[in-house]
Parts: structure tokens; sequence; C-alpha cells
């Protein structure tokens, strides 16, 4: 009998051999590599017996794993960047990665990391929705978006919450301190905030306690607020009324006059833009101004104001009254109806109340040639305080009267004194720079053989209005 001298099976494990003596041995062949076989060229490569493939995206390999029936994923998907240049290096990273999803699947856990800004748009959600049930919320929800949108998300928002890195924090701080080192107190609050955000990641499971990256503390100063002089409020003054004036569209007609409404109510109450925003005609109560002259002061309820301690009753400076009955009379116009007890003071048409809007702002001020940086709603605010200061009102009464700190009032307002020019004792005490609303202001009405720009440069220049 003739017996082969070997057998071997390449695709098998094994190898046939005969000796002298007629007898076979076997041994075993080692396992061909399919990454032998691999073209380097190529960008894709599908792992053998692995629930995931390999994607070379520019020159870094990347994961894609197919996890059916995972709901969090993305039709089962998940892709996931390896960091490597070399798919030998690549594939051991991947299965750990892999290794690391299956654990957090038997725990129950997330195993799509979500971006800052999905889990931060979540986290909004959730401050809205307490804010719809609980009224002395309402003004978490525009506070954290500020912090969130305006602070954090700009250098973390595209990165995976689980990827975040204390150096991505030490970047964000350094950042802040070149935008001008705001006072302590802020930074404290952008952190407590950022903070919160990660509990709430954790208790919804997003990341581990462990992963939340460390904020650094950094020393604040202060930026001085932006805030207008009683000439350029002069020049606010007459070019919004001016606008409001000089626009036919009804609609874009009423936006423009509420501007000009929505100015004012910061401007002799002192009150924050979003305290203004939230005032009812329900809750002018009759009474005095602070100069004893018959008025309406405001009762501002807890549920309004950004800290229960804001809660209080506002005496507004001379000419509200007056600025109340050109606003009723302004609604008369413009919504064909009177005003209820339950409307807002600023409102829109579905009466609805008005936040934000900055851009009307903006616009506004460019069109009188003055620079909108730093001024934003807040500077009419800051305007006040200044003034009172100036006109030697005692600190403990401003304090007291825009329910904010004295440790404020000298960071922020301190440094506007020099600015002014009008120092010289002549200016009485409360008294506002307002045109329009005494009832014998002189209205503007004979300007139309003016164009537009012919009286945007009167205004600039300051010439004599065309008053009747």
């Amino acid at each position: 009998m003739h017996y082969a001298e070997a057998i071997t099976i390449s695709d098998g494990c094994i190898s046939l051999a005969s000796n002298n003596d007629g007898l076979f041995s076997i041994t075993p062949m080692p396992k061909q590599n399919p990454l032998d076989m691999f073209d380097p060229t190529t960008t894709y490569y599908d792992v053998p017996d692995q629930p995931f493939v390999m994607r070379k995206i520019g020159n870094v390999w990347y994961a894609r794993f197919i996890m059916p029936g995972v709901k969090t994923c993305d039709r089962g998907r998940i892709e996931r960047t390896t960091r490597k240049t070399e798919l030998l290096e690549a594939i051991p990273i991947a299965m750990k990665i892999l290794n690391h999803f299956e654990t957090k699947i038997d725990r129950g856990e997330h195993i799509r990391s979500s971006t800052v800004t999905e889990v931060a748009k979540a986290f909004l959600s959730d401050i809205a929705e307490q804010g719809r049930n609980d009224e002395k919320l309402a003004w978490k929800h525009e506070r954290y978006e500020t912090a969130l949108v305006q602070k954090w998300l700009p250098f973390i928002g595209d990165k995976q919450i689980d990827e975040i890195d204390d150096l991505d924090m030490v970047k964000q701080r350094r950042s802040r301190i070149k935008d001008g080192n705001p006072r302590a107190g802020t930074l404290r609050k952008e952190r407590q905030i950022l903070n919160e955000l990660f509990d709430f990641a954790v208790l919804h499971k997003f990341l581990k306690r462990d992963q939340i990256p460390k904020v650094p503390t950094i020393k604040g100063d202060y930026v001085p607020r932006g805030f207008f002089e009683p000439d350029e409020m002069e020049l606010i003054q007459m070019g919004v009324h001016l606008d409001w004036q000089l626009t036919k569209h009804r609609l874009h007609r009423r936006n423009k006059g509420l501007l000009y409404f929505r100015i004012l109510l910061i401007y002799l109450t002192g009150l924050r833009p979003q305290e203004a925003s939230r005032i009812r005609f329900g809750q002018l109560r009759k009474g005095v101004d602070v100069l004893g002259q018959e008025s309406f002061n405001i009762q501002l309820e807890v549920w309004q104001c950004k800290h229960p301690s804001h809660a209080r009753r506002v005496v507004p400076l001379q000419y509200f009254k007056d600025y109340v009955e050109q606003l009723k009379a302004f609604y008369r116009e413009s919504d064909d109806r009177e005003v209820a007890d339950d409307d807002y003071l600023i409102h829109d048409q579905d009466r609805q109340p008005i936040f934000k809007r900055h851009h009307a702002l903006r616009r506004a001020l460019r069109q009188v040639g003055l620079d909108p940086t730093d001024r934003p709603y807040y500077a009419f605010r800051h305007t006040f305080a200044t003034e009172r200061l100036i006109e030697n009102i005692s600190r403990d009464s401003v304090s007291k009267w825009m329910r904010t700190s004295h440790e404020m009032l000298n960071d922020y307002y301190d440094h506007a004194e020099a600015n002014f020019e009008f120092l010289s004792g002549s200016r009485m005490k409360y008294s506002p720079t307002v045109l329009y609303l005494t009832p014998t202001a002189k209205q503007i009405t004979n300007y139309e053989d003016l164009s537009r720009d012919e009286l945007i440069r009167l205004i600039q220049q300051k010439e004599t209005m065309p008053y009747q």
C-alpha cells in the first residue's frame, strides 16, 4: 500500500507528514493572520468574528460598533475614535471599547455617550419643566441657559461628555480671564451651574461620578459695566422714538414702539431686564414716585425674581405715571383693545412676555452711531445705578432699592463717576433724562420732507429737530 508522504490542509491547523517507518505525525500549523493580506491603502476593514468594523477617517482609525437591540444607540450603531493611525494598534483599542460597552449594558447604563450640548439640552428642558410647575423657579432656565450657552458650550459643547478632561476646564478658565476677568461671584456661579450639569449627567447615567473633571478656581476681578451718559440717553430716545414714528408697517411699528417702552421701563425703575419682562399691569399699585408725586409702585413677587431676596416694592422715578398712561394708549392703538390686569407691561401680540430681542437694541444703537458692545438691556439698569450714585444718593438706599450688594456697587459703578462731564453739583437728585413722557413734551411730527438718513444725521449731530 502506498501512503502519501504528506497531507497539508492549509485552511485548517494541521499538517500530516510520514516518516521512514510509515507513521504519520501531526504538526499544528499557525492560523494565517487576515491582516497579513490587508491592503495598507484601504480605509475599511471588517474585523472577523467581532461586532465592529474599522474605518479610517483622515489618518485616524475609527471603530463602528453594531449593537442591535440597544435603544440608546443610533439604529444600533456607535462610532468611536481609537486615536491610532496604525490598524494593528487600533484594533486592540476597539476591543477595549467593546468590553466597556458590554459592561455598561450589563449595568443598565447608557452606552452611547452624548455630547455636552445634547446633555445640556436635556438639562435645560428639565429646568424649564420645573419652572412650569413652580413659578418661583421660572427665572432659573434663562440664567442657566445663558451661562451654559455663552460660557461653556463654545469650549466643550462638541465633545463627548465622558471625554472631557481637566485640560478643557483650564482652557475655558483662561479664556474667561482674557475676556476681562469678571468678579469671583460670577465665576463661582458658572462653576456651580456646570457642576449641576454634571450631576444631572451622572443621575441619568451619561457618565460616572469619577469621570467628572475638576474645574479650576481662578481669582475674579471685575469688568466695568456698560452704561449711557445723559447725552447718549437723549440720543437713544430720539432715535428709537423717531424710528417708531416713521415706521408704517403695523407689526414692525408695534415692535419698535415696544423697544422704546422697554428701555424706559428699565431706566425709570432700575429693574433687572428679566424682572421687567415679568411685570403685569395688575401689579401696579397707586402710590407716589421718589419725589412724592402721584404715580404707581410695582409689587415685585418672588417668582418674578432670580433670587427670593430680590422681591420688593419698587418706587419708580418721576414720569412713571405718564409712562404707564402712554403705554396703555400704545396698546389701544396697536392692538385695538384695552389692557387687562393679567397682561404683561411688555408683551407680544399673543400677550406673552418678551424677554430677549437684543438684536433690536443693537440695531437701534448702531443707527444713532453708538457702539452696542457691552450694552445690552442691562446697561439701562447700570445707568440707573450710576446716575443715583452721582446724585449722591446713599449706597444703602441704592443697594436696597435695586436689591444688589455693596460689593457689587463698589466693583461695578465707582468707575463711572469720572466719565461724566456734568459732575459740577448742578445735577438734581432723581432726575432721569427723559424726552417724550411729560404731558407737555414736544412730539416729532414735521419730518415727512426729510429722508431717514437726513433725520439720523440730525440726531447724530444733535442739531435742532423739526419740532412742531
